[in-house]
């Protein structure tokens, strides 16, 4: 599909760059187009939001029961306030700028659907796709704590702050809770832990499925049917009156559940009951095969709702907390609080307030270590005679969960981002900081007032010759699905990501593959919304802009990149892309590419063999991340570009 094009500024063909080491130099009459068309401008719209106290009456009366049977005073969290001289919860704006924090969605204009293979022949299908960022508009972020979310962290300040939460916390701990509450725990040897063995799910399985595979198949760790029917649900569940709390019809929930692990590409909900979408909604995380809180987290979590009297270090500790869940997790739990949080704000006619919904959802999200089990593949010293009296441990822990679930409901625009305070401890050097080099360091300009990108060119050129070429180092294979090999290698410098490499025959001629990449990437790429040229260097480099999909509840991401490509006759062709410094747009955080480049060769009549290096930083996530789910996006990647030549 042919794209408009806009071109803020053009130039006359610069002299002929030397040839590169690999052999290809420039081609002044390149078919692929000039730049690529401005996307529609976004609304920038931003919503103040105020620390409100928490809702402890009506949390105490959805649990006064749970307190009679322990034979506690039924007001422990007003008790400790009035001990601490604490009329109203103190919380701290950790933000480096005055002003209120808030988070940020934008609409869904297409729709994603679930591929039918594992692994990374799956994932999103070309078309329509997800735009939002969030589930309301409430939730943008404001740009004066853009830089504070755990969104817009590099993978190097990731790894400090994970270290810095981790010991933070544990003070916490310390301080305020029994001495075997420690996180020492956490790193018992593997044989004293009580895991429960997973069960594989099938291919097109929904329910019951790990975050993880969810991240390989689709891209984002909710499948796009889950996140259609929380959009359904939003749109009519905020008028019901006790949803999360009146049950849907139990033929209706477990007919609708076996349609959708059938169909897992599902997406329309419109004609379904909002309690039912409720019980789902419930189901699928109680069904995950870890908690969304993980077994670690959840005792910490709870105890800090036990033991600490303070929402100031409530808020503290969950902050660190969050830093130290798995990535798929702490986007899925932020998009659920986010939620849950625009039906807390409807709660005059659905009567289902932060803590009602907590009394809801808490026994779906925590594990409780003290619950009776009732399966049959647990520890046989994990079961106890039933007695016929609840466990007053288990009742207490019950009781912290959906304390800290209310907590977290109603401050869920801070829970997401560092605190000034660890950020400051952090003390990040400009290694970790990660920033893209300025335009003018990787295409200068010269004495007659023109860019040119011979060095960038060259460097790239000598790099894929020396990683494609048969004496390279060792690759360590990483996958082979879909006619997609992966491998990937550590590098020796200060960045601790890794290269990888994706490989994939394609039955279409180089130019073509050169051209559908240039100018089309919008067209295939399921993780392209669109792009914009920013500037013309010359007729075979250009600096663009591209906007890219975002799970829900996150910030949306841009990639500013300089582009060069090269040709070594009509046989041979190379495109190189890295990362350059711009002003970003609001709303979006810059992700950081410290290469992409493309090598695609004749390999026969109408065939090619298709080359990606890739070494990209998306921010907000953490090393094991990248290493586990890293490969899976860049096959992803190669096979839709094959799938659209086959369309």
């Amino acid at each position: 599909m042919k794209q408009v094009f806009l071109q803020s500024q053009q130039f006359s063909n610069p002299p002929t760059p030397p040839t590169g080491p690999t052999g290809f130099k420039s081609v002044p009459n390149s078919p692929l187009p000039a730049a690529l068309g401005p996307p529609s401008a976004r609304a920038a719209a931003t919503a103040s939001d105020h620390f409100a106290a928490a809702d402890v009456g009506n949390l105490i009366g959805n649990i006064a029961e749970l307190d009679s049977l322990l034979g506690v005073r039924a007001n422990p969290l007003a008790r400790e306030r009035r001990d601490s001289g604490m009329d109203s919860p103190t919380l701290l704006r950790y933000s480096p700028q005055a002003g209120g924090i808030e988070a940020a969605p934008q609409d869904c204009t297409g729709e994603c659907q679930l591929g039918e293979n594992n692994g990374s022949c799956g994932g999103i299908r070309r078309g329509t796709k997800f735009r939002w960022s969030s589930f309301a508009r409430s939730h943008r972020p404001s740009i004066q704590v853009r830089e504070m979310q755990i969104a817009a962290m590099s993978i190097a300040q990731m790894q400090v702050l994970k270290n810095a939460a981790f010991l933070e916390l544990n003070k916490v701990m310390q301080e305020f809770c029994p001495p075997n509450k420690s996180l020492l725990s956490w790193f018992l040897p593997k044989f004293l832990r009580r895991a429960k063995p997973p069960i594989p799910p099938s291919k097109t399985a929904v329910f019951g499925v790990p975050l993880t595979t969810v991240q390989m198949r689709c891209g984002q760790p909710l499948p796009p049917c889950i996140v259609h029917m929380m959009r359904q649900l939003r749109q009519s569940g905020v008028s019901a009156h006790g949803i999360f709390r009146r049950t849907g019809g139990k033929a209706r929930v477990s007919s609708l559940k076996a349609e959708i692990d059938a169909q897992p590409d599902m997406r329309d909900f419109s004609q379904c009951q909002p309690y039912d979408l409720a019980d789902l909604v419930k189901m699928y995380l109680r069904e995950l095969p870890e908690c969304l809180v993980t077994t670690k987290l959840s005792p910490t979590l709870m105890d800090l709702f036990t033991f600490v009297p303070s929402d100031q270090l409530r808020l503290l500790a969950l902050q660190c907390a969050m830093l130290l869940l798995p990535d798929e997790n702490r986007e899925v739990l932020q998009s659920l609080l986010y939620f849950l949080k625009d039906f807390a704000e409807n709660a005059d006619t659905t009567q289902m307030n932060a803590s009602n919904l907590a009394v809801c959802l808490a026994p779906s999200l925590f594990y409780f270590p003290h619950e009776t089990p009732t399966g049959s593949g647990l520890s046989p010293r994990r079961f106890r005679r039933a007695t016929g009296v609840p466990d007053p441990r288990d009742l207490q822990d019950h009781k912290a969960a959906t304390a800290c679930v209310t907590f977290m409901i109603t401050h869920c625009h801070q829970l997401f981002t560092v605190s000034e305070e660890l950020y400051r401890q952090a003390a990040f050097s400009a290694v970790e900081l990660a920033e893209p080099p300025a335009l003018d360091s990787l295409a200068p300009v010269d004495a007659s007032q023109r860019r040119h990108c011979f060095a960038f060119v060259d460097n790239h050129a000598q790099m894929v010759g020396r990683e494609c070429s048969e004496g390279a180092a060792k690759w360590t294979p990483f996958s082979s699905r879909c006619g997609v090999e992966t491998f990937c290698k550590k590098l020796d410098d200060k960045c601790p990501l890794r290269l990888w490499k994706a490989v994939i025959n394609v039955e279409a001629d180089p130019t073509r593959i050169l051209n559908r990449i240039v100018q089309d990437k919008a067209s295939w790429d399921p993780d392209v919304l669109n792009s914009e040229l920013v500037e013309m260097i010359d007729d075979n480099s250009d600096v663009t802009r591209f906007t890219l999909t975002s799970p829900p509840a996150q910030p949306a991401r841009e990639q500013c990149v300089l582009r060069a490509w090269r040709s070594a006759g009509s046989h041979s062709h190379c495109l190189y892309t890295a990362s350059v410094r711009l002003p970003p747009t609001p709303l979006t955080l810059p992700t950081l590419i410290l290469n992409e480049d493309w090598l695609i060769e004749a390999c026969g009549p109408g065939n090619s063999r298709v080359t990606l290096l890739s070494r990209v930083d998306l921010r907000g996530h953490s090393l094991e991340w990248y290493n586990r789910t890293w490969g899976h996006s860049i096959a992803r990647q190669l096979v839709h570009l094959n799938k659209s030549f086959a369309d």
